[in-house]
C-alpha cells in the first residue's frame, strides 16, 4: 500500500490554524485518532508530524501564555527526567531540560551567566547534593523564619503534628 498526499487544507477558525495534509490509501481515507495534546511544543515537531500524515491543530502563544507554557514544559520535562531508566535517556532528558531553561532565561532576557552565578552562590551559602541527606521531618519553632516559610507551602511541607 502506498500512501500518497491527495491535497491539503489550510483552514483559520476561532484564530487557530488548521493545517491538514490529508492522506489517501487506494483512494480509501486512513483511519486516524485524535489525541489531546494541549502543551508546547518543538518549533520544529509540527512539520515532523504532518511529513507522518498528522493533522495539527495550533496557535501561537502571546507573551503571558508562551511565558506560562514555557513554565509547565519545565515540569514536564523534569518528570520525564524521573522516568527514565538508562544512562542515554537520562541524558536525553537532561538535554531537554536545558532546553527550556535556555528558552525561559532568552524569553526573560536572562543572561545564562546570570544562573551559573547565582547556582555556585547558592552552592556556597547551602552546599550541594554530594553528601546525599534526605530529611524525613523537621521540627520548627512556631513563628520562626522556616515554620513561616513552611506554612507558606503547605503542598510541599504539610503539617504532620
Amino acid at each position: 500500500m502506498i500512501l500518497h498526499t491527495n491535497k491539503t487544507h489550510s483552514i483559520v477558525l476561532l484564530g487557530l490554524l488548521f493545517h491538514c495534509p490529508i492522506f489517501l490509501a487506494m483512494d480509501q481515507p486512513i483511519k486516524t485518532r485524535t489525541y489531546l495534546s494541549h502543551k508546547l511544543w518543538r518549533d520544529k515537531s509540527i512539520e515532523m508530524s504532518e511529513a507522518q500524515g498528522a493533522c495539527v491543530n495550533y496557535f501561537i502563544l502571546d507573551d503571558i501564555r508562551f511565558g506560562q507554557e514555557l513554565r509547565n514544559k519545565l515540569i514536564e520535562e523534569a518528570e520525564e527526567v524521573v522516568a527514565t531508566i538508562t544512562t542515554e535517556e537520562l541524558i536525553a532528558e537532561l538535554a531537554d531540560v536545558m532546553d527550556v531553561i535556555e528558552a525561559l532565561c532568552t524569553f526573560h532576557a536572562i543572561d545564562p551567566s546570570q544562573v551559573t552565578a547565582m547556582q555556585k552562590q547558592k552552592h556556597e551559602q547551602r552546599g550541594g547534593y554530594s553528601k546525599r541527606i534526605f530529611v524525613e521531618t523537621v521540627t520548627h519553632v512556631q513563628g520562626s523564619e522556616m515554620d513561616q516559610y513552611c506554612l507558606a507551602q503547605p503542598h510541599k511541607y504539610p503539617i504532620i503534628k
